[in-house]
């Protein structure tokens, strides 16, 4: 905020000082004040190359001091794998058993389990043995979220917002269940600060327009034959 405010402040000063230049010059007079500015704009610069240098110093002694403390004070074990709900869908089809709040079905008769509630869409298709499918999806959200990108220089992520909309659509097709993942992209209007733009510059993901169609993600095909959808308690 700093350096913004002190190239911001050299800039304008320099504008005011080139049109009265040219005023001076008009009534047959001269001003010599451009060394002046020339610097303050080379003083700007070994600033930033100074705070540069201490950045990257800074990083690397803070990676070595922290590799060394985890060398010798290794801490408690590695934490189990985050919970995925598609995962523990599939162990449970898998093993015959019936997933969360599925009532009086049996597993082997579920042809597509739809869940919702989480930010990623997902979409997975089991087989079984016997040649039976079942498709499980996950509807996604209607929420904005915010993906990081790789910054050069070996700067921290820079987190974009975008919006995930994205819903499920099941119908019964001559070969099976068919079960589609469709995205309705909108555009994410919020202005990211100049230097994080600076660090992704040309990383930048491009957002669709406002007039973006939806358009279908992921599809699959249970081959369990057509039968009439069962919605399960929302919970």
């Amino acid at each position: 905020m700093l350096l913004r405010w002190l190239l911001g402040l050299l800039v304008v000063a320099y504008a005011a000082y080139e049109g009265l230049a040219a005023l001076v010059h008009a009534l047959g007079g001269s001003l010599a004040l451009r060394p002046v500015f020339l610097q303050l704009a080379y003083a700007l610069v070994l600033l930033l190359l100074a705070a540069a240098v201490v950045f990257l110093i800074s990083r690397r002694m803070a990676g070595q001091a922290a590799a060394t403390q985890f060398t010798l004070f290794p801490g408690p074990a590695p934490r189990p794998q985050r919970y995925r709900e598609d995962a523990a869908i599939r162990q449970l089809l898998e093993h015959d058993r019936p997933p969360p709040m599925s009532g009086a079905v049996a597993p082997l008769q579920i042809a597509v389990f739809v869940s919702g509630h989480t930010h990623a869409p997902a979409m997975s298709k089991l087989r079984r043995a016997d040649g039976r499918e079942t498709v499980i999806v996950n509807t996604g959200c209607w929420l904005r979220q915010l993906r990081p990108v790789e910054a050069r220089l070996g700067t921290p992520p820079v987190f974009v917002p975008v919006f995930v909309h994205t819903h499920v659509r099941i119908r019964s097709g001559q070969s099976g269940v068919e079960v589609e993942v469709w995205e309705h992209p909108k555009p994410a209007e919020r202005p990211l600060p100049w230097i994080e733009r600076a660090a992704i510059a040309g990383r930048m993901p491009s957002q669709p327009p406002a007039t973006a169609e939806p358009r279908l993600v992921a599809r699959q095909v249970s081959a369990q034959g057509a039968r009439e959808p069962r919605r399960m308690p929302d919970g």
